[in-house]
């Protein structure tokens, strides 16, 4: 079928690969909210016994003694590489016999094509601070209050691809283009291509990840407030609402209607950046204690998409050439639209109790003049936590492009600009999250050893499934393992947590496609295929490390007591 060139080019526009919004469960969050949460495992919902109770489970606070204050922080670090394994497409339409590149990038030592070699985060591995505040007081003796504000756990940002490579156009400008990686070593030139760098003198490769993300750097944070309340003795009920703060970047490479991955000057560089300022949460739970020993605990948690609107900006190496001089940068706006699963988490603890509950959470503390809560009313306890994310929510992170335009003009876009909506499937499938562990009190209210095990099912593949459904290297949604340990002390009012993770999971390879390099006709607005970009290798790994400081003030509800 023969393409209008007109068509063809203004499609390219159309051609970028979004990506999502802040987040690992699920693909966006690892469990643990908090240093003392992450410390056991992130089975803390049925405990949720300091201010991060707020999102883990807001029933526990008609049960918190006090006014406390919060400040926690995570430090992770996560190496994430992707190994294609997809052959490469030629100009022809013909697939080569390898995962190699085809004709135009050079060849290797011997003479062969280049394979495609591993990219990972290398650039963006430094270790991120997640940071979370938190307090918490009482209203009367059987109702609580709380206000967080509290970011995914997730990484911040990602840089796929550890170089940049600068084009000069024909009109002597130059512009950098990032995401390339280093060529192997005695890798040559293949002729006199200014698109590609070993015909220049450099020894680099577009990294093989670039139309699935170049860049992305995500801060969204939840400013949350939440009350409990204890109806009866034998259960506490909850809710909490928040409102999402959302910065979001992202960098990916576009591609047009033409068949291949050789050097083309039709492929370019898009950067869509954009806010969204409400992004609204609601959780609810219910506690039950039907012993004084157990608890029960249900929570289910509700996040809106995240829908970030703001600039886009598409560079193209044909765009900047058809102008006399300076470069004819696409300009226009955009919104970014990124579906969250909903949570649903079931949470079962035992506590060996020194002594009973109290019906007045505040009333020990005036009677012994210190700090009463679980450090010091429980030898030990243990809990088990099931959550299930229904991460098939994550179908596809949508691109709302509106008057994308050349800044020189150009006759090779239709009036009006740009205009459109491109969908990046991802294809996630539900998920199960086990979370175990529990607190050791070695000496009851100054310190305690807390110990943990979670285990989350891969959203690539779906619950009961070995079948790969798909997905992008943006936020991967593998089979995850997690080992943590936590420790506090505290002296008096004040209290110190650390705790270390480490999240393993297991390579998984796809060999089913499901994402494509995307393209839109923006004259009869169909949205056409690409060649697959998202079989192969995908792999990662988390190191956490976590502190937490948190004060207790005295009295309660505002109200001084006899607390010393």
């Amino acid at each position: 079928m023969r393409i209008h060139p007109l068509a063809k080019t203004s499609a390219v526009a159309l051609a970028i690969l979004g990506a999502s919004s802040s987040a690992n469960a699920g693909g966006y969050e690892f469990p643990g909210d908090g240093a003392r949460a992450i410390g056991r495992g992130g089975a803390f919902a049925a405990r949720a016994d300091d201010p991060m109770a707020v999102v883990v489970n807001p029933a526990g606070l008609a049960a918190m003694p006090g006014t406390q204050i919060w400040a926690s922080a995570h430090l992770s670090s996560a190496k994430d590489c992707f190994t294609r394994d997809h052959p490469g497409v030629a100009a022809d339409g013909t697939t080569e016999t390898a995962p190699r590149w085809p004709a135009g990038w050079g060849q290797d030592a011997s003479g062969s094509r280049i394979a495609y070699t591993q990219v990972c985060n290398d650039e963006s591995r430094r270790f991120t601070p997640i940071p979370s505040l938190g307090i918490t007081w009482r209203v009367s003796r059987r109702v609580g209050m709380g206000f967080a504000l509290i970011p995914p756990n997730s990484q911040l940002g990602q840089r796929w691809g550890s170089n940049a490579y600068t084009v000069t156009t024909t009109n002597g400008s130059e512009r950098g283009y990032q995401g390339y990686v280093d060529a192997p070593a005695g890798s040559a030139a293949a002729g006199s291509n200014p698109l590609v760098p070993l015909d220049n003198g450099q020894s680099l490769l577009p990294a093989s990840t670039r139309f699935q993300l170049v860049e992305r750097t995500v801060l969204v944070a939840y400013p949350t407030l939440a009350v409990g309340a204890k109806p009866f003795r034998w259960m506490q009920i909850g809710a909490a609402l928040g409102w999402g703060v959302a910065d979001v970047r992202f960098v990916t490479n576009i591609r047009n209607l033409v068949p291949g991955e050789e050097p083309n000057v039709l492929e370019g560089q898009a950067v869509a950046k954009g806010r969204d300022w409400f992004a609204p949460r609601l959780i609810v739970s219910v506690h039950f204690i039907p012993h004084d020993n157990l608890d029960i605990v249900g929570v289910f948690r509700w996040d809106d998409a995240i829908r970030a609107s703001g600039d886009l900006e598409v560079a193209l190496p044909a765009i900047d050439n058809g102008v006399d001089a300076g470069l004819n940068t696409l300009r226009g706006s955009s919104t970014l639209v990124a579906p969250r699963p909903w949570w649903l988490t079931f949470g079962i603890r035992y506590a060996d109790r020194v002594r009973p509950r109290p019906d007045d959470p505040d009333a020990p503390g005036r009677q012994s003049g210190r700090v009463e809560d679980p450090m010091t009313s429980e030898r030990w306890d243990i809990e088990a936590n099931l959550v299930y994310e229904r991460s098939r929510q994550v179908e596809s992170l949508d691109l709302e492009i509106r008057g994308l335009e050349a800044e020189q003009g150009s006759a090779l876009l239709p009036p009006g600009g740009v205009n459109g909506t491109v969908g990046l499937r991802h294809n996630w499938q539900d998920q199960l999250s086990l979370r175990l562990g529990g607190d050791w009190n070695a000496i009851p209210g100054k310190l305690a050893a807390r110990a943990g095990f979670s285990y989350e099912t891969s959203g690539f593949t779906g619950i009961g499934s070995k079948a790969s459904k798909g997905g992008t290297i943006d936020f991967m949604p593998l089979q995850r393992f997690g080992l943590h340990l936590g420790l506090t002390g505290r002296i008096k009012r004040a209290e110190l947590t650390g705790a270390f993770t480490y999240f393993w999971h297991t390579t998984h390879h796809n060999r089913n496609g499901g994402t494509e390099q995307l393209v839109v006709d923006p004259f009869t607005g169909v949205q056409l295929p690409g060649d697959t970009v998202n079989n192969g290798a995908f792999s990662s790994r988390i190191v956490v490390g976590s502190i937490a400081f948190r004060y207790f003030f005295k009295g309660w509800g505002g109200r001084v007591s006899a607390f010393r």
